[in-house]
């Protein structure tokens, strides 16, 4: 979650590029809940069904610290 905080530290920054961060988790809807209530400026998402993380091919097998899956981290341009 290192990586959560850095870019919610700089939520100004992106906002000035209109830039929206928009986190895709594994987790709970209760789990992502909470992850949102951490990282305020972000917006965080539950795929626990894993059905958009496994349309685009994110899911990164066996690499959660506290074992199982994540998501890879992907930059995608909204039109």
């Amino acid at each position: 979650m290192i990586e959560l905080g850095q870019l919610n530290a700089r939520h100004d920054d992106f906002r000035q590029r209109k830039v929206r961060i928009v986190a895709v988790s594994l987790e709970t809807l209760e789990e992502a809940r909470q992850t949102q209530g951490d990282f305020p400026q972000l917006f965080i998402a539950s795929d626990q069904t894993r059905d958009l993380s496994e349309k685009l091919d994110l899911i990164h097998e066996d690499t959660n610290p506290n074992g199982g899956d994540t998501s890879a981290p992907t930059a995608v341009k909204a039109r």
